[in-house]
Formats: structure tokens, C-alpha cells, sequence
């Protein structure tokens, strides 16, 4: 016999449209799109993030960004990121760390996931 456990709340995937200046996020039981944020405030964002649950954060030019998953900006981190390439998040210490990759300065940076310093 297969065992099998579905979750019933279905989950989201979040995906970084760079030539349209926004997050798009797509429901993963159907693939269908349900939303975009960051329309006014990106600028060809480059890689997204869940943080947790309640929150995801971008990397483009203007730096980085972290957004509720209804679109609200909750902080931003370093605006001189020159070409910011990939972000990832790590649960270690209070509220995580985002580590970010700026491929023209040839950087890692490390911010804290709460509060952008």
C-alpha cells in the first residue's frame, strides 16, 4: 500500500519578473498566478525569498526589499547593492539572516531578516 499525505493548504511559489518590476506569486497546486507585489518600488528585481511565512524579500537595483505577502514593505536593506544576484535566507539567530550576493562588487553581505541592518 502507498502512503500518502497531501497538505490541504495549498502553498505558494513567489517568483522575481525583472523585466516587469515586480514578485509574481503563483499558487503551487494549480500554477495559477494570484498576485504581484512591489510594482512601484522595484527595479528589476533579481532573486526572492521566503523569510517565513508572512513575509518574502527581493534583491534589485535599488537595493533590497522586504514585503508582507499582501505587498506591504515592512524594511529595506543596503541601497548601494550595485548588482545584487542572489538572496537566500537562513533561520539562525533572532528572526533569521538574508544572505546576499552582489556579483559587481563581488560581495556576500549579511543582514539581519528582522530589521535590514
Amino acid at each position: 500500500a502507498l502512503d500518502l499525505e497531501v497538505d490541504p493548504v495549498p502553498t505558494e511559489i513567489w517568483v522575481a519578473d525583472t523585466d516587469n518590476n515586480r514578485l509574481v506569486g503563483f499558487r503551487s497546486d494549480t500554477g495559477e498566478p494570484f498576485g504581484s507585489i512591489g510594482e512601484d518600488l522595484l527595479d528589476q528585481p533579481r532573486d526572492v525569498a521566503a523569510l517565513d511565512f508572512p513575509r518574502l524579500a527581493t534583491v534589485c537595483r535599488r537595493g533590497g526589499h522586504v514585503f508582507s505577502r499582501s505587498g506591504e514593505l515592512l524594511c529595506r536593506f543596503n541601497f548601494h547593492l550595485m548588482v545584487p544576484t542572489a538572496l537566500t535566507f537562513d533561520t539562525r539567530g533572532a528572526g533569521g539572516v538574508m544572505v546576499v550576493v552582489d556579483e559587481y562588487t563581488e560581495r556576500v553581505l549579511i543582514f539581519c531578516a528582522t530589521t535590514g541592518e
